[in-house]
């Protein structure tokens, strides 16, 4: 993190592995963005704090849980982003690609399904954050 050019501060593995596979087939370049997976969406304004306390440009990236902005574990991390740099998922990234929170080995399922995805089957929601990420990434 520390040795960063620009931080993507993800909420976990999935889409620390998935987001950049999923970008290569839609033609996006992250550039030398380093994704980090906070483990949680309750560890993601640590990660925040990291970050402007040692001026790294950051990305923020959760699921609202189809919960509002307002919730309580989705206000924190919302609050300290930055306006241009953050985005949300309405729903879990799990289940954007129809894999269930509660679901066995959840992540190695979803892993699977992002490397053998068509670019037609991308969800729309992701190939949206992903555009967002890439322009953020050339600034």
């Amino acid at each position: 993190m520390f040795f960063a050019r620009k931080c993507l501060l993800s909420e976990g593995p999935a889409e620390k592995y998935g987001l950049p596979v999923l970008a290569q087939k839609l033609g996006r370049d992250f550039g030398d963005i380093t994704i980090l997976s906070c483990n949680g969406k309750s560890k993601i304004p640590y990660y925040q704090l990291l970050c402007k306390a040692f001026r790294i440009p950051f990305f923020t990236l959760f699921d609202l849980d189809g919960k509002n902005e307002d919730d309580r574990d989705n206000k924190r991390p919302l609050d300290w982003a930055d306006n241009t740099a953050r985005s949300v998922f309405k729903t879990s990234f799990e289940k954007l690609f129809g894999v269930g929170t509660d679901t066995e080995h959840k992540t190695s399922k979803l892993l699977e399904k992002i490397d053998n995805v068509n670019l037609k089957d991308i969800p729309k929601e992701i190939s949206n954050v992903i555009d967002v990420i890439s322009k953020w990434a050339k600034k």
